[in-house]
């Protein structure tokens, strides 16, 4: 049983790193055209990379959690 909890949290976590690995992209062609945004635009471009740095270090965290709980035996039930 571990070790389909395990290969799932390592499929899950491969998936959050794609994600991250195109937030990255995007990060990459935005900064390329900083100098052309006002203030606006670049405070809620800023806000809208830290939503989805949160996000994806809160999916990390589960998959970690959900990991570690199968390959230690389950939860408490």
């Amino acid at each position: 049983m571990w070790v389909f909890g395990f290969s799932m949290g390592l499929l899950m976590l491969a998936t959050v790193g794609l994600f991250a690995v195109g937030t990255v992209i995007a990060a990459r062609h935005v900064a390329s055209m900083w100098d052309c945004l006002d203030k606006r635009q670049r405070r809620r471009i800023v806000a809208l990379f830290m939503a989805f740095a949160t996000m994806i270090l809160g999916i990390a965290n589960g998959i970690v959690f959900f990991t570690i709980s199968v390959a230690i035996g389950g939860d408490a039930d």
